[in-house]
């Protein structure tokens, strides 16, 4: 958590001095959220409903005034939980946390203070916690915070469907 919020640090500095009027969008939010697996809910019930961090970073080019297109990048961890055993009725648990990275491609939509923005990607989980899987989220938020010079700070929401559905509530910092 410590690395994120240096992270997320080191992109508002980057971005002060640019200018309100420069085509490059930066979108960086940070949030907790919380994985929903079926497959979890079955086995241990108390394990799928922790809070997990999840990271975003989207770097892209305004096209227009509301609409913009580039690179997205973040990360999220989630449970992961193996059921099994050799007699019927008695099942051995296996638990743990996997750290998951994503690479996609990002459009973002931003009218006032509201924006969206979709990514259609990869998520690398490694090989023990399914490999590089298809991903796409949806996140949308609201700006509480908006300077003259297109800073602006506000509140997130994400749902990512795929691969493991995943919705997560955080801070954001925009740079429109």
């Amino acid at each position: 958590m410590r690395v994120s919020c240096v992270a997320l640090t080191a992109i508002v500095l980057a971005g002060s001095p640019a200018r309100a009027d420069d085509p490059i969008v930066v979108t960086a939010d940070l949030g907790i959220g919380r994985p929903v697996q079926l497959r979890q809910l079955l086995c241990y019930p108390d394990h799928a409903s922790q809070y997990r961090p999840a990271l975003g970073l989207d770097i892209a080019y305004r096209f227009i005034d509301q609409l913009a297109a580039g690179v997205h990048a973040g990360g999220r961890t989630y449970p992961w939980e193996e059921c099994g055993g050799n007699i019927p009725g008695a099942y051995q648990m296996y638990r743990g946390i996997a750290t998951a990275l994503e690479l996609g491609v990002v459009a973002q939509w931003s009218m006032k203070r509201f924006w969206a923005a979709g990514w259609l990607g990869v998520q690398d989980a490694g090989l023990d916690h399914g490999g590089r899987r298809f991903a796409y989220s949806f996140v949308g938020g609201v700006d509480a915070y908006v300077s003259a010079s297109g800073h602006r700070i506000g509140a997130s929401l994400e749902l990512m469907p795929a691969p493991y559905a995943f919705v997560s509530l955080g801070i954001a910092y925009r740079y429109w």
